[in-house]
């Protein structure tokens, strides 16, 4: 747990800090604070599983750079969705990026569809919420089956 334990403290610190700069700086609170520290939640959770994953496979602080480079372009594609074709952007919208984009911008702005003024009240946001949180899920529930697998454990003496 002390692997991701600092990842998931500044996770959640500029998460916490974005809501009153926000604010000071003349934007507006989050339309569903509770999805939004949902996804806060669940993406600390999916990263902090792949972080245990892949340092069960790194040898050296060299190689974790290169290790851990399928799991930040699986955050960073999804991010760029909206630039893709439609045939791609449905793939794309099942990385953990893109949910997580989905997410905030559904939580924060309330936005039905990227590129839209706001169009979704506060009981809307949740259904919105739906299919971007279940694949996180279905991301942290194969992060956690590869973690396992491929930890090597030892028993404490």
């Amino acid at each position: 747990m002390a692997l991701a334990l600092p990842g998931f403290a500044i996770l959640v610190v500029v998460a916490a800090l974005a809501v009153p700069i926000a604010l000071a700086t003349g934007h507006r609170a989050p339309l569903n604070p509770v999805v939004y520290a949902a996804t806060v939640l669940l993406v600390g959770a999916l990263f902090a599983t792949f972080s245990f994953w892949t340092a069960a496979w790194t040898r050296n602080a060299e190689a974790a750079q290169l290790t851990s480079m399928p799991v930040v372009l699986l955050a960073v594609v999804g991010q760029m969705s909206v630039a893709f074709p439609e045939s791609v952007r449905d793939w794309v919208d099942l990385t953990p990026g893109a949910a997580l984009t989905d997410l905030v911008r559904t939580s924060w702005f309330g936005f039905g569809e990227p590129g839209t003024e706001r169009t979704l009240d506060f009981a809307d946001t949740w259904a919105a919420a739906a299919q971007p949180v279940a694949v996180l899920v279905a991301w942290i529930v194969l992060a956690v089956w590869l973690a396992v697998r491929s930890m090597q454990w030892e028993p404490r003496a």
